[in-house]
């Protein structure tokens, strides 16, 4: 297979600035890379963008800890915003353009060339084709090695995730209807706080009595002691009309 026709079934691919990656970062330079392609797509007219961090790892190939790293530095330079929205359990995202324009013209005053955009070399001689030639296999077959990585990194931290769980009494299914919840709402608890140490939210969890087995065992004790209590007011009431008949 030629390696243009091999490049085009890789699926969805970003267009990055070079100088902007020399300004931001690779990683950070490609997320907001794919913010961008969303600006204008995105419903809010103030520019907020609301994209999951699993649509954005699809999209990006970056992990979910490799994006809160990258939003972070990006916040710090001001060129990307953050809201959360506690109803809707949402992360929404903003470019801040006046930011990243001081910063990508900071050095060269100006429109950025469209060379700056893509490849920053793209020589043809006969060796370097050869080298390409050679190249290419190396290059897809690093591609399905790193999307592997990622998936096999997702499984490891699972089981982590579940060993640990486990090993502070907590049962696998609590710990996957946890994990399940905070991943859906971007890691964040239910009252809208980030939840930066998944480990001492697990215990806080499991001392307050808020996990999910936790919660059934004391509802069902209510249920019980309500039918008790309703069964003791019946059998007052029956009393009553028995003394009434007698009386």
């Amino acid at each position: 297979m030629r390696w243009t026709d091999a490049y085009e079934e890789i699926g969805r691919q970003i267009v990055v600035p070079v100088k902007l990656i020399h300004a931001i970062g690779a990683k950070g330079a490609i997320l907001m890379a794919q913010l961008f392609h969303w600006l204008g797509k995105q419903q809010s007219e103030d520019g907020w963008i609301y994209k999951t961090q699993i649509e954005l790892e699809e999209e990006t190939g970056l992990s979910r800890h490799e994006q809160n790293t990258c939003v972070e530095i990006l916040k710090k330079k001001q060129v990307l915003e953050t809201r959360y929205d506690r109803l809707e359990h949402r992360l929404y995202y903003r470019i801040s353009k006046d930011a990243l324009d001081a910063i990508m013209e900071g050095n060269t005053p100006g429109e950025i060339r469209k060379a700056d955009i893509g490849k920053a070399d793209n020589r043809t001689s006969g060796s370097a084709q050869s080298g390409f030639r050679e190249q290419r296999k190396a290059d897809f077959a690093y591609i399905e090695q790193e999307k592997t990585t990622r998936e096999d990194s997702k499984e490891e931290e699972a089981r982590k995730r579940a060993s640990y769980a486990a090993s502070n009494g907590i049962s696998g299914e609590d710990a996957r209807a946890l994990f399940g919840q905070w991943e859906t709402g971007e890691w964040h608890d239910g009252a809208g706080n980030r939840i930066c140490n998944w480990k001492q939210k697990l215990l806080t969890f499991r001392d307050s009595g808020y996990l999910p087995s936790q919660k059934r065992a004391r509802n069902g004790h209510e249920t019980m002691n309500n039918k008790r209590r309703n069964n003791d007011e019946m059998s007052n009431d029956q009393l009553k009309q028995k003394l009434l008949k007698i009386g």
